[in-house]
């Protein structure tokens, strides 16, 4: 079984903002995931992939930018849509295309400043009945 099917979505939650806040991953812009001179870049969406350890594969092996293109399930730009069915979330990371966390990653959010909205708001993005922060950060 799978981390996604394994841990509640507050636990998924928890585990991303945290990993977000950790300084473990280089954030990167436009894709999920990318790698250029041997480093991996990631976007806040890309950051939930690998928290939840969905496999990635190369989908293009250099873009106009010298980037190596890593897919998460079918798409390198939005969210698998089993992620999507668990958390209640939008493949953008949310409903509203201009108020989304892929558009705030894009756009220049920190991934402490992503980290910290998610934190504010998670009833607002994920659609679930309750929830609850288990993990205190």
């Amino acid at each position: 079984m799978s981390l996604l099917e394994t841990l509640s979505p507050n636990e998924i939650i928890d585990k991303w903002v945290t990993a977000l806040k950790s300084g473990q991953y280089q954030q990167g812009h436009y894709k999920l995931k990318y790698e250029k001179d041997g480093q991996f870049y990631y976007c806040c969406l890309g950051v939930l992939c690998e928290v939840l350890e969905i496999p990635s594969a190369v989908c293009c092996d250099d873009d106009r930018n010298g980037h190596k293109i890593y897919r998460f399930g079918i798409d390198d730009k939005v969210l698998p849509p089993q992620i999507c069915d668990r958390l209640k979330i939008g493949p953008t990371g949310m409903n509203s295309e201009s108020n989304s966390l892929a558009y705030k990653n894009d756009e220049g959010s920190t991934f402490l400043e992503i980290a910290n909205f998610i934190e504010s708001r998670p009833n607002d993005l994920f659609n679930l009945k309750e929830f609850e922060w288990s993990v205190k950060i």
